[in-house]
């Protein structure tokens, strides 16, 4: 797997960016087709704020022409799931003149483990399965072959990239097998990890994980019986009302004109689209750690859950998840990172507190080389920055990272904690 470092990103956003594209030749990208439904946020509508949409499309156009990516658009969203601002500039494939839009489908990479383990905690609520349950009580036939690191690692450790288990696993003849049944697929990718007899980090401490996601996701499907795909659609796309929401590139392959942004190789100096099919994404075995693409305002509908959540009057529920069950989402899961399940959570004065006692924030970026996003979410506040980009490369992180941080400054922060010593806005 190629790995991309960026010195302006944070430990979660250089993480994200080791989810790099392994994708095989000739493989196929085509994902498979209950719970209670909990009251999903209001049908979004945008605010008629002129001066919020003239500092949306002031940002987009000064990163696009700072990065050259085909194409940027970012949302801001508040936690009612109304939409603030909301913009898209630049076209949908390289070479061609059909527009983006605001409706339009972004890749969201890394971005997806947050939805992951969202999605655990569900299960874990309902009595499916704990934070405790091990790899060897979920796969209790394999666990003789495996070593002692992976036999102990929990659902929270994995999720937690706490479980000492490798970033990726190494070799591509897995890789290389997409296909209908993505539970023995991942069950063999655990079989795989399970040759490795040493910890690629000693349990407990913070190693950035993709594998510990893809094993994660296995153990919800043994748990369930359904496919990691069948679970988010359930569980979460259906009930959150989002309908943009899917696996892998989004789009039809050979489409003309482009009936969605393409992933773009070569970076934002010599963008070259990237057709959705083989090559074009992650393997889907590696989904839980990184596939699912959506419409912005649908991505805000998962964000604005998360800025609900910490919420929540005792007795409430948000797809039968209570405060309790955000509260330990959201928090730093051990000493040294601040990495909590599927979040990145720096503290930052423009997400609400005091200058000496700053508020959490949420953040992760996510990327597969030819796509990239971020989000920045401040649930003090109730509001999140969600920002995509449909090419990779220098340069393209950073120029995200200014639409954050525009928008954060004029739209999410007070004068009054900009005014306040501090990191950038963002990273």
């Amino acid at each position: 797997m190629r790995t991309h470092t960026f010195a302006m990103l944070t430990p979660a956003a250089i993480a994200a960016l080791a989810l790099a594209l392994v994708a095989a030749p000739g493989a196929a990208h085509t994902p498979p087709p209950s719970a209670p439904v909990a009251p999903a946020p209001p049908a979004a509508a945008v605010a008629s704020d002129p001066t919020a949409d003239a500092v949306m499309r002031a940002a987009l156009e000064t990163a696009r022409a700072q990065c050259k990516a085909p194409a940027i658009a970012a949302i801001v969203i508040n936690a009612d799931g109304t939409v603030l601002a909301q913009g898209a500039v630049g076209v949908r494939r390289a070479g061609e003149e059909t527009p983006v839009t605001t409706d339009d489908r972004w890749h969201l990479g890394s971005c997806t483990k947050a939805m992951t383990a969202t999605l655990a905690a569900i299960l874990v609520r309902e009595g499916v399965i704990s934070w405790d349950t091990t790899l060897a009580q979920r796969f209790p036939d394999l666990a003789e072959r495996m070593p002692d690191y992976v036999k102990n690692a929990t659902l929270k450790s994995l999720l937690s990239h706490r479980a000492g288990i490798v970033a990726n696993i190494p070799g591509q003849a897995l890789l290389q097998r997409d296909g209908a049944d993505m539970r023995a697929l991942r069950r063999e990718y655990l079989e795989q990890v399970c040759r490795l007899n040493a910890p690629a980090a000693a349990p407990g401490t913070f190693l950035y994980s993709n594998a510990g996601y893809v094993l994660a996701g296995a153990m919800l499907e043994e748990a369930t019986g359904r496919a990691w795909e069948d679970l988010m659609r359930q569980r979460l796309f259906e009930p959150l009302g989002m309908a943009s929401a899917g696996f892998g590139p989004p789009g039809t392959r050979g489409a003309q004109p482009a009936d969605a942004p393409r992933g773009h190789r070569g970076g934002a100096d010599n963008p070259r689209p990237v057709e959705p099919g083989p090559g074009a994404d992650n393997p889907q075995v590696i989904g839980p750690a990184g596939t699912v693409h959506a419409s912005l305002e649908d991505w805000g509908k998962f964000i604005a859950l998360h800025l609900r959540g910490p919420r929540l009057n005792d007795g409430d529920t948000l797809l039968g998840l209570t405060r309790a069950d955000f509260d330990l989402l959201h928090m730093p899961a051990g000493e040294g990172n601040d990495y909590a399940l599927g979040w990145g959570t720096p503290p930052r004065p423009w997400a609400g507190g005091t200058r000496e006692a700053p508020a959490r924030t949420l953040t992760h970026s996510g990327s597969n080389t030819m796509w990239f996003c971020t989000v920045w979410a401040a649930p003090a506040k109730g509001r999140a920055v969600l920002v995509a980009t449909n090419a990779m490369g220098n340069g393209v992180p950073q120029a995200v990272d200014g639409v954050a941080g525009r928008l954060i400054r004029q739209l999410v922060a007070s004068a009054k904690e900009l005014a306040a010593p501090a990191e950038p806005a963002t990273r």
